[in-house]
């Protein structure tokens, strides 16, 4: 008779988020700019945070993707993390995703909440977000005890305005690892790229729906055999297109804060769309 499984034994979905390398973790009551380990959170490349076609999960994520980060996640001394379990600690579940990265988003408060006075906190400092209409801390939705937590309001209306010392926009750090004195003065010019690319997509799809109407007429008149090669070859290039929508939706969700690089990846996206968009015409003109 086989003896049970032991814990050890029993597999599970890696946690580990595919991008993570040993990053030094920043530890300690000092305030740190956002850096390589903002930029990591940033990606959200855990598995629990992102649906199988790339979409981010729950309410708060899709929400807290669009403010940039303010500062690196600093975790109490006592801890005792190196880099990698941090970073497996963070994929553990969706909530913990949603904790750190409000902790690198949100605003601090100038008094701690009454449970990480109490040192129920894993991060050195108390940092409101808000969600659903109301607010908490990080350390207290990263413990699943964010109704506990003395500036949860169920009503939505906030807690304490003085508590808050809330950042506006507009002071922003411009990018990773920039000072939080330097003035996000683009911010206008990112916003509209962001409403282009929605903008560019959404036409994409529009078109995309009239090749498959435009498909759909010719399958239904493919009555010799040039017209259902024809037909074949269109069935795989909008199977083709219909992968390269998915990633644009998603290269979107990431770029809206985006550095340079991922601007220049969603665009090569764009493009290759558009190469297969004019392929699928000259496919129905023959």
């Amino acid at each position: 008779m086989s003896a049970e499984p032991t814990p050890d034994d029993i597999p599970r979905q890696p946690t580990a988020s595919p991008q993570c390398i040993i990053l030094a973790l920043p530890v300690g009551p000092v305030t740190t700019e956002p850096g390589r380990w903002a930029r990591l959170i940033m990606l959200f490349g855990w598995a629990c945070a992102k649906t199988n076609s790339g979409y981010l999960k729950g309410d708060i994520l899709p929400t807290l993707q669009y403010f940039p980060p303010l500062r690196e996640p600093c975790l109490r001394v006592t801890e005792g993390l190196n880099g990698l379990q941090f970073d497996r600690q963070i994929g553990e579940s969706l909530r913990h995703v949603e904790a750190v990265t409000a902790q690198i988003t949100g605003a601090e408060a100038s008094t701690f909440c009454t449970q990480c006075q109490k040192g129920h906190a894993k991060f050195t400092q108390c940092i409101i977000f808000m969600f659903a209409g109301s607010q908490a801390c990080a350390n207290c939705h990263w413990r699943g005890r964010t109704k506990e937590c003395s500036f949860y309001n169920a009503t939505g209306e906030t807690a304490s305005p003085a508590a808050l010392q809330t950042p506006s926009y507009e002071s922003y750090p411009r990018g990773f690892g920039q000072p939080l004195s330097r003035r996000l003065t683009d911010h206008i010019a990112r916003d509209e790229w962001a409403s282009k690319v929605k903008h560019e997509i959404q036409s994409l799809k529009a078109e995309f729906r009239v090749v498959k109407s435009s498909q759909a007429t010719v399958a239904s008149s493919a009555a010799t055999t040039k017209g259902t090669l024809n037909n074949a070859k269109i069935v795989e290039e909008s199977k083709t297109i219909s992968r390269f929508l998915d990633a644009a939706v998603t290269a979107t969700n990431i770029t809206i804060s985006a550095n340079e690089d991922e601007k220049k990846k969603l665009l090569d996206i764009e493009r290759r769309m558009m190469t297969l968009l004019e392929d699928l015409e000259r496919v129905l003109r023959l």
